[in-house]
């Protein structure tokens, strides 16, 4: 388990850079220029809760809040570790959430080769995307853990755990559903009142005066446009077996949503009363993503999305280990296991690798032109905005109010003189 986190973490160490880069800009520095100027708590609230590409990313603004409030501006650095700290949170949460130390390692091993790879790049190594795509996995999967504690405490936590999802990324509305069918195995019947009554509050406030972009509608509900509505579902679903690839996708999303109804109607509710909400949680998410992006869906699937998708198939994996594993012999079904895991990893590393490289030069390459020029549209088709002129005045701003500026990438180094030789031919000065 500790190779592929090792490699993953080494990754992400190299890759850190305090760059503001496109959605930041917005949801990051222009925040912050907003309380810099004096916002009154009507106002502030109002901005919190404001849309953002269909979210309402109240806790990640709680946070830059929070670092303009302590430090009076905002690191990179820092944010991407907080993103990628959530992650650890979350994996660590699934592996305690399971009873015994030989179910802990089998957990542990699978999701350190299911999830720790290149496939999920954006979300390692941008800051922009761990902050929202890493915490929603942290609070959805906390709400639904403390759910399966069945006691008051846990539902009051669970339900504060729910409610901070919703506004945090749409998708984590998709733990309400979820949690109200966990306490409904239960028979909880009471605390699924509250429960639903309390999402149904949550859900009201999130909707009031929501709207969808425009170029992310999805208005075709003929046959045809919800036919490829679940074909892009199923994409998503199947997209970490084929490494990101549209084509072959939808079969293995076929096969997963299979898979779950299997173990499901095999005992897994009672044998497995976090990972599979959790992994239904997932699957869910999923069909509220194919809603919201399927207008602008390309060839390959988003990198950020490749995580819900990863984490269903790695959870899916391990509940019918669970199921086909000896206890006499807790860990020879899982060495078995081991090379098609580790085939699977590599190869996840290998094939995106490119992908991954490309984005770190996408962002890096013109902040640099930046810094050279102090302007934007000098590092041919990439830009640290798609707007043009924006970075150059929100940059201006932050500067010249102290809040943020762009790291120096070179700095001049002085070197002793060496001694004088014949046998050059070329330099340079």
């Amino acid at each position: 388990a500790a190779l592929p986190f090792a490699y993953i973490a080494a990754h992400v160490f190299d890759a850190s850079r305090n760059i503001a880069f496109w959605d930041e800009f917005e949801s990051v520095l222009d925040f912050m220029l907003r309380l810099d100027t004096g916002m009154s708590w009507s106002d502030f609230l109002r901005h919190a809760v404001s849309i953002n590409s269909e979210h309402r990313t109240v806790t990640s603004r709680l946070l830059f809040a929070l670092s303009y409030g302590l430090t009076g501006g905002v690191n990179f650095h820092v944010i991407g570790a907080i993103g990628n700290l959530c992650f650890l949170g979350f994996c660590a949460l699934l592996v305690c959430s399971v009873r015994s130390f030989e179910r802990r390692v089998r957990l542990a091993v699978l999701l350190a080769f299911g999830l720790f790879h290149l496939e999920l790049y954006e979300p390692f190594l941008w800051s922009g995307a761990s902050i929202d795509h890493f915490q929603i996995l942290l609070l959805g999967g906390g709400a639904l853990a403390a759910l399966a504690r069945n006691t008051r405490v846990a539902l009051l936590g669970a339900g504060l755990l729910a409610v901070l999802a919703s506004f945090t990324l749409a998708h984590g509305a998709m733990v309400w559903p979820v949690g109200a069918v966990m306490l409904g195995h239960v028979r909880r019947w009471r605390a699924l009142a509250g429960w639903c009554g309390l999402a149904v509050l949550t859900l009201a406030v999130f909707l009031q005066d929501y709207e969808i972009d425009a170029a992310h509608r999805f208005t075709d509900f003929s046959a045809a446009g919800l036919g490829r509505l679940l074909h892009f579902w199923l994409a998503l679903l199947g997209g970490p077996l084929t490494l990101g690839e549209r084509g072959s996708a939808p079969a293995f999303g076929f096969v997963l949503l299979l898979l779950f109804a299997w173990v499901s109607a095999r005992g897994a509710w009672a044998r497995e009363p976090v990972i599979l909400p959790v992994a239904l949680f997932a699957v869910g998410s999923l069909a509220l993503v194919a809603y919201g992006r399927l207008a602008v869906a390309g060839p390959h699937i988003e990198s950020r999305y490749l995580a819900l998708g990863a984490l269903a198939w790695t959870l899916a994996a391990y509940i019918v280990l669970e199921r086909f594993t000896s206890p006499a012999q807790p860990y020879r079904l899982l060495a078995w296991c081991l090379p098609a895991l580790g085939a699977f990893n590599v190869a996840a590393n290998v094939h995106l690798a490119g992908r991954a490289e490309t984005f770190l030069y996408s962002r890096d390459y013109p902040a640099i032109r930046f810094k050279l020029y102090g302007q934007e549209g000098r590092a041919g088709d990439f830009r640290l905005h798609p707007v043009a002129g924006r970075a150059e005045k929100i940059l201006a701003e932050t500067a010249a109010r102290g809040i943020y500026r762009l790291p120096p990438f070179s700095a001049e180094k002085a070197f002793r003189l060496g001694p004088p030789s014949s046998r050059l031919v070329t330099y340079v000065t």
